[in-house]
């Protein structure tokens, strides 16, 4: 059972599919039938670009640490495996998508393969070692992927639902994304100036606890009867926030946090 579930997590299936979860709550939120194309291609290329990162980290990390990192040297050949079918399908359902997702996907792209950098220049970091922005970069690419993606490629027009639905993906992200800064705060450099490292533990959590909270606050605003997905986001979200910590391990963060993503998008299929 942990063998699966840390293939699960590690090979980034997991975060592959909550990419999926944000577009199904999307399509949820919009009133647009799922379209399933657009959906994997999104998996796939989170699949590409998250072993991707990993494998680069790896390579240019001076010391192994942590259960992932332990588990990508371990499954090596596997992981390179998984990067190269995400990219070679990611490729494949590219070009069946409509012309103009390109516009978009070429600057996503681009942000996601340098996000961690030095893959090229050893000397040059990613976009995550810009001081202060990390964590915007994240939450606005899961945006990208998740709302202006399946936007356009179904020609719909930019209604104030859409931007009601974009806010509260930025949100959420934002939310989860800032307390795996506080895991990361005492081994990030000084000079990147994540929140937590701005402005401590405490006020990262309460800062992450308002996010989610108004990020689900908006779904109820398109409508009411959205509270089935709101109150599940919002309760379990809050228990995994408070009691999150630089001591828990990496499957807490990884499992559970990343699963609040997933959330959204799992009650959506079965409402």
């Amino acid at each position: 059972m942990i063998a699966a579930l840390n293939f699960l997590i590690y090979s980034n299936i997991w975060i592959a599919l909550a990419a999926v979860s944000l577009n199904l709550y999307f399509y949820r939120l919009t009133q647009q039938e799922p379209d399933w194309l657009v959906c994997a291609f999104v998996f796939s290329a989170t699949l590409f670009i998250y072993n991707f990162q990993r494998i680069v980290k790896l390579r240019t990390a001076t010391a192994f640490s942590g259960d992932r990192l332990i588990w990508i040297k371990r499954n090596f050949l596997l992981s390179n495996l998984l990067t190269i079918i995400g990219l070679l399908l990611s490729l494949f359902l590219f070009f069946l998508l409509e012309t103009r997702t390109v516009f978009l996907l070429i600057p996503i792209g681009i942000v996601a393969l340098f996000y961690v950098g030095k893959f090229l220049l050893k000397n040059v970091g990613g976009f995550r070692d810009i001081p202060f922005l990390k964590v915007y970069f994240v939450s606005i690419s899961w945006v990208s992927v998740s709302v202006m993606l399946p936007l356009m490629n179904s020609h719909e027009d930019l209604t104030e639902t859409v931007w009601i639905t974009g806010a509260s993906v930025f949100l959420l992200v934002f939310s989860i994304a800032i307390i795996f800064d506080l895991r990361d705060a005492n081994m990030d450099e000084k000079a990147k100036r994540t929140v937590p490292q701005l402005v401590g533990k405490n006020w990262t959590i309460l800062i992450a606890i308002m996010a989610l909270f108004l990020s689900m606050i908006f779904p109820v605003l398109i409508d009411a009867s959205n509270w089935t997905i709101a109150l599940p986001v919002i309760v379990l979200g809050t228990i995994l926030i408070v009691n999150a910590s630089e001591e828990k391990s990496d499957f807490y963060f990884s499992f559970y946090l990343d699963g609040i993503l997933i959330l959204p998008g799992l009650i959506c299929l079965l409402l």
